[in-house]
This record gives structure tokens, C-alpha cells and sequence, in this order.
């Protein structure tokens, strides 16, 4: 909620009276595990903090939560060990002065953005009790995964309760952001508002002359397909070139949709899918004769990292085929309406020299994207998800957003086309 003045920092001695308002309330220790004092003094409050800021590095990532200046509560995330050493729990509270405003949610996402891009946890959990509606419907806002129901699992006031099991993994952000949503909430809702979309970014008929133009095929060439999407680039290479492509991505539907595709044009014997992160694959898949990664953002992490992670996977001489997306000359970064590192031209010259990489052709994309044509199905779909949810209005809304926002960047602030790179 960006209306709202929300941020983390690092527990500080002197925001002891803070903590100590925000939990000398029996209805927040009723909700938490035991072994929290009440009533909870300064006293209290010193003690946790100072054993926070000793506790060992990376074993836990505890921060005070502030609005508006304001210390108001905390939130946690604590790794698990041994086999789930790259698990944590996380655990919350404010003060009930700040309850219902959408606060918790916010320092909820934010604590997860926190802890994917600084650290090597690829799971986060959470295990509200069953009866606190308030802390479900948080995780299930902040786009966590209701995973199932632990039944008594716990006593709390000499009762036994059940709690519920919530998690959101590091490639439900990775694919939140790559398809342009803004929250992991809208995962389970984009396959139906991308339903009418093949192509997803990148210009199949580009790739395609590029390779003709540039690469010697034989029939064991092969391909390598990052972040592939529902397959349309893969699908029509085999098609028309007859080499073998192998595509990767996070969603199942994607894949299960690609794979229908490879069938219907009879190339499923040299097009082959699966549902997996491209972080991974990139350290898994070796010696292709050519990588394409196109329209997917920062999935591989920034610029440099990206082309460091798609020069690993194919052969000495081989090919990187990607969007050649830049800013113009004369506009920066904060020009943007999405947030995103797009660099001008001359930066990824420099990048290409630095990592060994030559660039052999660069195409404009001069068929045009028919943004208005994309906008209007996906917002015909998103209407359609308003009227079965109109309790998630606002969710609906705010991807259009972010989708008008990307176009707007592509119409007035960026330059597109399409690279073929060389490892030298």
C-alpha cells in the first residue's frame, strides 16, 4: 500500500518503550507462541532486543516495524536447520492501535522481498492459529499459500488448537514479477487473465531470422528456452527450423499449455517441457548451441548476473538470443512508471565487453506489439475475475495497472528489438 508510510529497520535499544506498548496486551500474546511475559515491561522489551541484535548472522532476521517515524510492532524470520536450512518461519505483531489498516500486510511483503534478495532461503512459513482470521487473511494478502490444516497442533491457554500451515516460496515472487504483477497474491489468477495470449513478449518470426541468418543448424542442434512461458517461441523454431528445443518455466499451466501446442503442430518429439526456475536450470543445462531468454525481466537477477548465467549454458562459440530493451538517450530510470534496471545502450556495450561477448546483430522489432490488442483481452479477463471476486477488486486493478504502466515505459521511454550474441 504505497499511500501508506511503512518501512523496516534494525531493532535499536532505544525503541524499548515501543515494543513494550505494542505487546502489553494479553490479545497479542494470545496469539503468539508461549514464553512471551505478561504484562511486558521496558525491562522486557531491552532483553529481546539486545539478544536480537547478538543473535548469529543468518540464523535470523528480526526488524521493527514503523509507520509514519513510528515504532508499532515486529516481524521475524527464523531459519530452520539441517535439512530445512533453507526454510524459515515467520512471526509478527503490532500494536492493536494499527489493526485493520493493512499495515501488517505491507511489512509482510516487504520482510519477504528482504529476505529472497539478501539471502539464500528459498521458503518461508508461517503458522497462525486456526481462529485468528486477522493473520490468515495478512499471509493470504501478502500472497502466501494456505498449504493445509494442522490439526491440534498446539496447546495454547490450556487448550488444544489447530493452526494453519502458509508458505510463499522464492519463485512465486520470481514469477509474480517477471509477468508484471505486483504481488504473489495474483499468481493463481494469471493463467486466466493470460488465457488468451500464445506469444508472451518475445517475437517468434525475430528469433527465428536471427538464427537463420547467423547460425550453421544441423540436426543435433539444440536450444535452450529460459522462462519459455506457454512455448510459442520454442514451438515455432521446431516447427520451421526442425532442431530440438528445450523449455523451461515456473508455471504449470504455461508448460501444460506448451506442451498441448508442441502436440497440435507435431513437433512434441523435439520440443520438450518441464516446470522449473531458470535459476536452477542455468546451473543444470550445459553446452547448447544457442540460449533464448526473452521479455522475462530480472528473473536471473540484474544485467550483468543475467548474461553471466545464459553465457554458462551454452557451448564456447555458441548463442545468446535476447530482448534488446534499452532506454533512450535521453530518459533515466526514474522516467520509469515500472520499476526496473533498464540500462541505455552504451551500459550493455560495456557489459558485452567485459564479459567476453560480441554482439552480432541487433534487430528492431519493426512488426510493432499490439499493446492496445493485449490490454483489452487481459482487462476483459481481469473484468470477468471482478465479478466472480469483488472482494479482490482492487488486486484485479492493480495489475492493470502495472501492465498499462510496462506499456507506457515501451511506447515512450524504451527501445525494443532483439540481440543475437556471440561467447567469443
Amino acid at each position: 500500500m504505497k499511500e501508506l508510510s511503512i518501512h523496516l529497520r534494525p531493532w535499536k535499544i532505544e525503541n524499548a518503550p515501543n515494543l513494550a506498548a505494542a505487546i502489553n496486551n494479553k490479545k497479542v500474546p494470545d496469539n503468539l507462541r508461549d514464553g512471551i511475559p505478561f504484562p511486558y515491561t521496558e525491562k522486557d522489551a531491552a532483553e529481546f532486543i539486545n539478544a536480537t541484535l547478538a543473535a548469529e548472522k543468518d540464523s535470523q532476521y528480526s526488524f521493527a516495524i514503523l509507520f509514519d517515524g513510528q515504532v508499532i510492532g515486529s516481524i521475524g524470520v527464523f531459519r530452520k536447520e539441517n535439512v530445512h536450512r533453507l526454510t524459515a518461519e515467520m512471526g509478527y505483531y503490532i500494536n492493536e492501535l494499527y489493526w485493520g489498516k493493512g499495515i501488517m500486510t505491507e511489512a509482510v511483503k516487504q520482510m519477504c522481498a528482504y529476505v529472497f534478495a539478501n539471502t539464500d532461503i528459498v521458503r518461508i512459513f508461517a503458522e497462525p492459529y486456526a481462529h485468528n482470521d486477522a493473520s490468515c487473511r495478512v499471509l493470504e494478502k501478502a500472497g502466501f499459500s494456505f498449504e493445509g490444516m494442522l490439526r491440534q497442533n498446539a496447546i495454547k491457554n490450556g487448550l488444544s488448537v489447530d493452526m494453519k500451515m502458509y508458505s510463499l516460496l522464492r519463485t512465486d515472487a520470481k514469477l509474480a514479477k517477471a509477468l508484471t504483477a505486483e504481488t504473489t497474491e495474483l499468481i493463481p489468477f494469471l493463467s486466466y487473465l493470460l488465457q488468451d495470449l500464445w506469444e508472451l513478449g518475445s517475437n517468434p518470426r525475430d528469433i527465428i531470422t536471427l538464427i537463420k541468418r547467423h547460425i550453421s543448424l544441423s540436426q543435433d542442434t539444440k536450444f535452450l528456452d529460459l522462462a519459455c512461458g506457454k512455448g510459442a517461441v520454442s514451438v515455432n523454431i521446431t516447427k520451421e527450423l526442425g532442431v530440438t528445443v528445450h523449455g523451461f518455466d515456473l508455471l504449470p499451466d504455461f508448460i501444460g499449455y506448451a506442451k498441448q501446442k508442441a502436440a497440435e503442430w507435431g513437433v512434441a518429439d523435439l520440443c520438450r517441457f518441464a516446470v522449473a526456475d531458470a535459476n536452477e536450470i542455468v546451473n543444470a543445462e550445459k553446452e547448447y548451441d544457442g540460449v533464448i531468454f526473452g521479455a522475462v525481466g530480472d528473473v536471473l537477477g540484474n544485467p550483468k548476473e543475467t548474461l553471466q548465467k545464459l553465457y554458462q549454458t551454452i557451448k564456447p562459440g555458441g548463442y545468446i538470443i535476447m530482448d534488446a530493451t534499452y532506454l533512450y538517450n535521453d530518459k533515466n530510470v526514474d522516467s520509469l512508471a515500472w520499476e526496473y534496471e533498464y540500462l541505455h545502450r552504451a551500459d550493455w556495450f560495456r557489459l558485452f565487453e567485459e564479459l567476453k561477448i560480441r554482439l552480432i546483430e541487433e534487430l528492431p522489432d519493426e512488426e510493432g506489439h499490439d499493446f492496445e490488442g493485449e490490454m483489452r483481452v487481459i482487462t476483459a479477463r481481469a473484468n470477468e475475475l471482478i465479478a466472480k471476486y469483488p472482494e479482490k477488486r482492487a488486486l484485479f486493478e492493480g495489475y492493470l495497472k502495472t501492465q498499462q504502466c510496462e506499456v507506457d515505459d515501451l511506447e515512450n521511454a524504451l527501445s525494443e528489438g532483439t540481440w543475437i550474441l556471440q561467447r567469443i
